[in-house]
């Protein structure tokens, strides 16, 4: 009897063991295929709605932390506009414990529903390209993507709702890529 009580036991919790692992795996996979939807979503939005050509931008606009400081120096920003929401390609040239300072310094923007970071923190480069799309590599995005063609760079990010942050910084210089995301819930 002692023997047949140790067999239900082992049954019973491989059971349950793989009815864990059914609903974990469920779950990435929902999770995966929703934000594959959204991608796609996105993508013909922009393709259907985004204007032919960017708005000159500012990266001071949304970090006013830098509006007087004469240590960052612009090189170039674009922003992509479309009906639903904006993507900010900045290059510009900045010390990289200043250019964190500023984005940490952000107010977030209580009104949205969007758990904001108090800090930047930095993630490999793969998280970039997996919340980036191939879509945004065109004509006008181009200077912005040649970061690709850096030997090292680490890529910080950070939310500040209702924006994304994405930084990169050269290691061998002081030229920071920033791309800045209007995040909608």
């Amino acid at each position: 009897m002692k023997f047949h009580a140790q067999i239900i036991c082992l049954l019973l919790s491989t059971f349950l063991f793989s009815c864990n692992s059914i609903e974990n795996k469920t779950k990435q996979l929902s999770a995966r295929a929703k934000t594959k939807t959204k991608k796609i979503i996105v993508k013909t939005l922009r393709d259907i709605l985004t204007k032919e050509q960017p708005n000159d931008f500012s990266v001071r606009y949304i970090v006013t932390d830098f509006k007087n400081d004469k240590s960052i120096v612009e090189i170039k920003s674009i922003q992509i506009e479309s009906v639903l929401f904006y993507t900010e390609y900045c290059v510009y040239r900045g010390e990289k414990n200043r250019v964190l300072e500023g984005v940490n310094k952000i107010v977030p923007d209580s009104s949205y529903d969007i758990k904001s970071d108090d800090k930047c923190h930095l993630v490999d480069a793969q998280t970039f390209y997996n919340d980036s799309d191939k879509y945004e590599m065109n004509q006008y995005t181009a200077f912005f993507w040649e970061f690709k063609k850096l030997k090292e760079f680490e890529v910080y990010t950070c939310v500040k709702s209702p924006w994304r942050h994405y930084i990169i910084f050269d290691k061998n210089s002081d030229i920071v890529y920033h791309r800045i995301e209007e995040i909608r819930d």
